[in-house]
């Protein structure tokens, strides 16, 4: 930082500014792994990682069939028809993270935040897929088509408002390994896409 100062990119001012954003996180030598396990937040955090993976990865690995087998959606077509419902995903995040951190800058508990977020995440996609199984089979063209691709774009992409809720938890129980925390949590939520 302070070459950036002398380089003329920051000024002190600046630099005062980034400085008194920042928390001193202090990190012992040994990272405490056996904790890690014994950590009912951890675990919960482990578990819910890997319900909204399997979820995730479920329509991604079904959305192509899903398009030919309803919608007789050509093959030149699936490619388009398949990643367009991931497009909003990062959107949303960004949307949600910056959401809660107003709610948290409003006095709203972190408590409250999380479960608020991760709750939005979770059951705003839910309600978007219940709403599919009321789209009729068609071709492609047919109204019910649209409907149903909005529906599914919607529902992939309100899952980004998990970014504000159980996904930034692992930086409220464990900052100072946050790294371990979440690279364990995201290699065991992978493998709900081996089944």
């Amino acid at each position: 930082m302070s070459e950036m100062h002398r380089s003329g990119l920051l000024s002190s001012r600046e630099i005062q500014f980034i400085q008194s954003g920042r928390s001193i996180i202090v990190r012992s030598k040994s990272v405490p792994w056996g904790q890690f396990f014994r950590s009912v937040p951890y675990l919960s955090c482990i578990c819910i990682h890997f319900c909204s993976d399997w979820g995730y990865l479920l329509i991604l690995c079904y959305l192509p069939s899903y398009w030919r087998n309803v919608y007789q959606v050509s093959d030149s077509q699936m490619a388009f028809f398949s990643v367009l419902p991931c497009i909003g995903i990062p959107i949303v995040s960004i949307l949600g993270a910056t959401f809660a951190d107003w709610l948290l800058s409003r006095k709203v508990s972190l408590l409250a935040v999380r479960k608020g977020m991760s709750a939005l995440g979770l059951w705003a996609p839910a309600i978007c897929f219940h709403l599919l199984s009321y789209c009729k089979p068609c071709k492609a063209s047919c109204p019910a088509f649209w409907f149903a691709l909005g529906v599914m774009v919607l529902g992939v992409s309100l899952r980004g408002f998990q970014t504000g809720g159980w996904a930034s938890n692992y930086l409220d129980i464990g900052p100072s390994y946050v790294s371990h925390l979440f690279s364990i949590a995201n290699s065991i939520g992978a493998t709900s896409g081996v089944s």
